[in-house]
């Protein structure tokens, strides 16, 4: 309920088409004091990939919410920066604060940061080579029964991997797809394997809001463990946006939550189809895929019950919202002072 109240609370203010540059900039510039700190502690520690995880302490709990939030504001300052109409200040301020957003991300040594980029820069090539929706959700559904048919050959492939996460950025991204002897993904796969097995005890309403951390220690099993596994429920969540909700809410709980994205994902493509202000287009443009990073993110992470994750995640969506909002009015406004109507 509270991000909810998040959502509307942010499609109010942000109906003020002024404040929309706003919201952005209130959670920019102190997010930027904190890549300060984070990078200052970071620098003492020598750049180590170890001192990485905790260098944003206490403003994070973690090094992989961190890195989330930098990468929802990436692809808007590229939106800012590549804006002919805005001022020439705004847009090099943006080019900076840019440059300083990526740095601090790939100093945070978070893989699934870096794959939610990519997977932004996919999505940008297909906004730009203006492939059709069906073809997209075709290829989904073609990637998704293709993991099905070759899932052993893919297990075993990955089970080959013995690259493990270091201070080596080639090596680091390589031990993305180790699941034989990165602590950090076995335990990952653990979490999962745990919230489908609570999700097969209570399928339709789940354990409740909140109660995967407490619940999911008796659903371990010994050969699923890792070197970071506890037995007293303690240490985090489910690792996933997706899984974490079905073994907490039930079924509907990830369908709801993919509708969304789907309907964020189409309602946003067709606005920018639609509508001739080149400012807005590249400002949705942006915000869809700083939200695209997350959608991807939360595959490997779950921190919409933070606030830290919730107020930008809530907010892009209200800005898009928004967006809308001012286009139909523009359009009403020019029908009803036509002269030929």
């Amino acid at each position: 309920m509270l991000y909810q109240c998040i959502l509307l609370y942010a499609i109010v203010f942000i109906l003020k088409k002024e404040n929309i540059n706003k919201f952005i900039w209130y959670y920019t510039i102190p997010l930027l004091l904190v890549i300060g700190y984070t990078i200052l502690n970071h620098a003492q520690a020598g750049f180590s990939e170890e001192i990485a995880h905790t260098a944003m302490t206490p403003f994070y709990n973690d090094h992989t919410a961190y890195a989330a939030v930098l990468c929802f504001f990436i692809p808007v300052m590229i939106a800012f920066a590549v804006d002919k109409t805005r001022s020439k200040k705004l847009r090099i301020i943006s080019g900076i604060v840019l440059a300083i957003l990526i740095t601090a991300t790939v100093l945070s040594y978070t893989r699934a940061a870096w794959v939610g980029l990519v997977a932004a820069l996919c999505c940008y090539l297909v906004f730009i080579l203006r492939v059709k929706s069906a073809l997209i959700y075709s290829g989904f559904i073609v990637l998704i029964i293709l993991a099905l048919l070759f899932r052993t050959q893919i297990a075993m492939q990955l089970e080959s991997n013995e690259k493990v996460s270091s201070d080596d950025y080639a090596a680091h991204v390589q031990s993305i797809g180790n699941i034989s002897s990165d602590d950090s993904n076995i335990e990952r796969l653990n979490r999962w394997a745990c919230a489908l097995r609570m999700f097969a005890d209570h399928p339709i309403l789940g354990f409740g809001p909140g109660t995967y951390m407490f619940k999911y220690g008796a659903y371990q099993k010994y050969s699923e463990r890792s070197g970071i596994s506890t037995n007293f429920s303690e240490g985090g969540g489910s690792h996933s946006e997706y899984l974490g909700p079905l073994s907490e809410q039930g079924f509907m709980a990830p369908l709801l939550f993919l509708g969304l994205i789907a309907a964020v994902a189409q309602s946003t493509s067709n606005y920018m189809k639609r509508t001739r202000n080149y400012s807005n287009i590249l400002l949705a443009r942006g915000i869809l895929l700083g939200l695209v990073t997350y959608w991807v993110h939360g595959v490997l992470n779950y921190f919409l019950d933070t606030e830290k994750a919730s107020v930008p995640f809530w907010g892009f969506i209200a800005v898009l919202v928004a967006l809308q909002i001012f286009d139909t009015d523009q359009k009403e406004s020019t029908t009803r002072h036509d002269p030929a109507t």
